[in-house]
């Protein structure tokens, strides 16, 4: 019987640390769609899903993806375009179906598969448990990311994160204030970012324009 590799490569790590972000299912329709936005300038789509075509493909997404997580689907997009998800999956068209988006997580999830069983067994080994689905868990699993990659992610658990800090606070932040009033996702979003580029002054900010895309080059950064 061959050997279990117990040791990660760098697109496993990011799959794993990957896992720790917003599950799709949890997402607001407007999160879903600037996921779609980046996916089709990754892949050269010319415009993203509009009007029932991009409803249906948002409640198709949550019905049989909602379990992966925004930071995994943007990874099978990004994989796609460096041309590691193989050439079966590459052919879209021009047009961004569910067809579509279900061959690319499907070349996605074959490529990682077993990586989590992998994962969970070296930290069994090790005497530690894998991390829980916490907003600690989340905040630390940004950290840790932002941390190696040295840049902080445009998807991410960030409501999550936004309420750990706010307990962490302890009613002396600005983000405890925020208690008395409500606070939209994307308010939170960049409250945590804030958080970030001050504590990690050199981390840059993953970024991408939503406005007519043309090129990937032109659009992602």
């Amino acid at each position: 019987m061959a050997k279990v590799p117990m040791t990660f490569t760098e697109a496993e790590i990011q799959f794993i640390d990957g896992a720790q972000g917003r599950k799709l299912a949890a997402c607001s329709d407007e999160e879903i769609k600037k996921l779609l936005a980046y996916c089709c300038i990754l892949t050269g789509i010319q415009q993203p899903p509009a009007g029932d075509w991009k409803t249906v493909i948002i409640a198709f997404i949550r019905k049989y993806y909602g379990g992966i997580t925004t930071a995994q689907a943007a990874q099978a997009f990004e994989l796609l375009a460096k041309g590691d998800l193989g050439r079966e999956a590459q052919a879209h068209y021009n047009c961004f179906s569910p067809q579509y988006l279900s061959g690319v997580l499907r070349a996605y999830n074959q490529k990682f598969s077993g990586v989590m069983k992998r994962y969970h067994t070296k930290k069994a080994v090790g005497g530690r448990a894998a991390p829980a689905s916490t907003p600690e868990a989340y905040y630390k699993s940004l950290v840790k990311v932002v941390e190696k990659q040295n840049r902080i992610p445009f998807f991410w658990a960030w409501d999550e994160v936004y309420h750990y800090l706010l307990q962490r606070s302890n009613g002396t932040s600005r983000v405890q204030n925020d208690m008395e009033t409500k606070v939209s996702d994307e308010q939170k979003k960049q409250r945590v970012i804030s958080y970030l580029t001050e504590k990690y002054p050199r981390a840059t900010l993953q970024r991408f324009d939503l406005s007519a895309p043309r090129k990937p080059a032109e659009h992602y950064k």
